[in-house]
């Protein structure tokens, strides 16, 4: 959304003569989509009820019916509507906030499987409750456009879908989608030069209370609909005059306008579909659509380090143009992903960059080879924009894309306060906190447990922090070396699970097994009775989102749930809770040793300053 103070003129021209008049007013002014654009979008379209949910979830959506696409009701994807950010109009103190149970509406899918994902909503029981939720048509002007009967959206939805439109069939969806969130003219996303674009408007109906008494105090100026819908759809241009109230003097000019833009001619190519090439340091992988479209996917080999990739860690998501004959190829990125931001959108070059301009070789159906030597092989899978989490109308950030959960790579360093420079952290241990953090979707699995080994030997326990999950089973085993196995007596200080565990024979190379029936509070020490020296410290969860760091500072987050998740960190040596902590560069809140971090498809760069040596 733009917020503005707005000074607005309406423009009217007859002949040679133009007229401004001028509306002072304290305005919002933000875009929507229209119900030709989420219908057509769609693959599948439900009718559905908003019942009473979990504790930790205010409100479920139960099926009533299927009105476009072939799944049935059985299969309706709630795990992916329970992540966007329908259900957050339900969650006390929301914008907007809904008492929603028992209300109809319509929602939007696409894809399937685990790719399903709400594109859209209409709140049929109050269809004026927001300009997000609401059935605007591109067909009417101004306030006509929004439809406020719950029947007549019925049956417009119906004979939409009656009507068999399409979007092309090279369209992003997920992509054009993004023209509600950047309505500048040089920062639309290049798929708006096939699937949709954006139509001037002026509903200005969300200015005044709605049906729940609320007042958004909106105008909507911006609507997107397919393609096909044509320029005189538009209401009549406007010129929105911002005026920064540290400068009234020098108003700026913000033009909204018709993006009237028709989709470019098929173009018939052996370079169609999505190809993988490699590199000493990278591997890129492009999807090359049929009107000279373009999604590249850049990412670095295993252990790379360098400048010349994108950041972070060198995976970087684009867009634009090619263009291909028998004999060169033309690449050209246009958008990219901002992947250091808090909220990753995609961002507009100002000069196309040149990804590659060569001569081809060599062509075959499978792949084709550079005249420098670079082979590009055919991929069966498309590369698609949903799979790479980022900002969304209907989605928190690395929610709702296709995936639950993500494998990623975090690096930690350290300093002790005024000190430099950085070093590794090792056995810093990451614990997702599930107290503080959303609900994982699906939920937390059953599990039946494992044993969980750790050798106790001259230098103390291996590893110094042993990782269990509650019906887990720790075995302490003893190697010989200057001391004898049979010279160790283990202890594992539980606080929740029973001590002592199973007592063995002093001859036996066991020493110690306990399994656990409950979660640990914290780092539980584990002593040997005969040796200070000798201590190691066990960690316990009821689940198995746990990492601890290695001698240079590493830590792999195996299948931890996607999005901004907080995380607790403990170490042994150190008491964190006043540490200044930065995740990807930016200073993040240190709330007693808990900080939020974005899991997604990246890689996590946390350093940590000061921290209060422990005893």
């Amino acid at each position: 959304m733009m917020f503005y103070r707005l000074l607005i003129g309406f423009l009217f021209v007859v002949g040679n003569l133009t007229v401004n008049e001028y509306i002072l007013a304290d305005l919002y002014t933000t875009a929507a989509m229209s119900i030709e654009w989420k219908v057509d979008s769609a693959d599948e379209i439900f009718l559905a009820e908003a019942i009473v949910g979990a504790d930790s979830e205010p409100i479920r959506f139960r099926p009533l019916k299927a009105l476009k696409g072939n799944r049935d009701l059985e299969s309706f994807p709630a795990g992916t509507i329970q992540q966007c950010l329908l259900v957050d109009l339900f969650r006390p103190g929301a914008f907007a906030k809904l008492d929603g149970v028992g209300t109809q509406w319509l929602l939007f899918v696409r894809g399937s499987a685990k790719n399903a994902r709400v594109s859209g909503a209409v709140n049929l029981t109050y269809p004026t409750h927001a300009w997000a939720t609401a059935a605007i048509t591109a067909f009417a002007k101004a306030d006509q456009r929004v439809l406020k009967d719950a029947d007549a959206i019925m049956a417009f939805v119906q004979q939409r879908i009656a009507e068999h439109h399409t979007i092309p069939i090279d369209c992003d969806a997920d992509l054009t989608d993004e023209l509600v969130i950047t309505r500048s003219s040089n920062h639309l996303p290049i798929a708006s030069r096939i699937g949709g674009k954006l139509l001037a408007v002026n509903i200005e109906l969300w200015d005044e209370a709605n049906e729940l008494g609320q007042d958004h105090d909106t105008f909507v100026t911006s609507l997107l609909v397919p393609s096909d819908v044509p320029e005189s759809a538009a209401d009549d241009h406007r010129i929105i005059r911002v005026l920064d109230e540290r400068y009234l003097s020098i108003p700026s000019i913000y033009f909204e306008r018709v993006r009237a833009i028709d989709p470019p001619p098929l173009k018939p190519s052996r370079y169609l579909g999505t190809w993988r090439a490699e590199w000493e340091d990278r591997f890129m992988t492009i999807a090359m659509g049929p009107r000279g479209t373009l999604l590249t996917l850049i990412e670095p080999k295993k252990n790379f380090v360098g400048e010349s990739l994108p950041k972070p860690a060198g995976v970087g998501l684009g867009a634009g143009i090619w263009r291909g004959s028998d004999t060169k190829l033309d690449l050209n990125l246009t958008h990219s992903i901002s992947g250091w931001s808090r909220h990753p959108g995609w961002s507009w070059n100002q000069w196309p960059v040149d990804l590659l301009d060569e001569k081809v070789a060599k062509f075959s159906e499978d792949s084709f080879r550079l005249i420098d030597g670079t082979e590009f092989v055919r991929q069966s899978n498309m590369l698609t924009v949903h799979d790479f989490p980022h900002e969304h109308p209907w989605y928190r950030r690395s929610k709702g894309w296709g995936k639950d959960f993500e494998t990623l790579v975090v690096d930690v360093s350290y300093r002790p306060f005024g000190m430099a420079p950085f070093a590794p952290l090792g056995d810093l241990v990451l614990i997702w906190d599930e107290r503080h953090s959303p609900p994982p979707t699906p939920n937390i699995d059953a599990y039946r447990g494992q044993t969980v080994k750790t050798m106790l030997g001259d230098g103390g326990f291996v590893p110094r922090v042993s990782v269990a999950r509650v019906g887990d089973t720790l075995d302490v085993l003893a190697i010989d070396g200057e001391r004898s196995v049979l010279d160790h007596i283990v202890n594992v200080a539980c606080v929740a699970n029973s001590p002592p565990g199973l007592m063995l024979p002093a001859a036996d190379s066991l020493k110690h097994r306990s399994r656990f029936r409950k979660p640990e509070p914290g780092l539980i020490p584990m002593t040997c009775n005969i040796h200070d020296d000798e201590v190691g410290y066990l960690v316990v969860q009821d689940h198995g989102w746990v990492s601890v760091t290695d001698a240079d500072g590493v830590a792999r987050l195996r299948q931890w749930p996607i999005g901004d998740q907080v995380v607790r960190l403990t170490h042994p040596d150190l008491d964190l809770r006043n540490a200044t902590m930065t995740v990807n560069r930016q200073v993040v809140e240190n709330n007693r040793s808990r900080i939020e971090v974005p899991i997604e498809s990246n890689q996590l760069d946390i350093r940590i300053t000061g921290g209060v040596p422990v005893d």
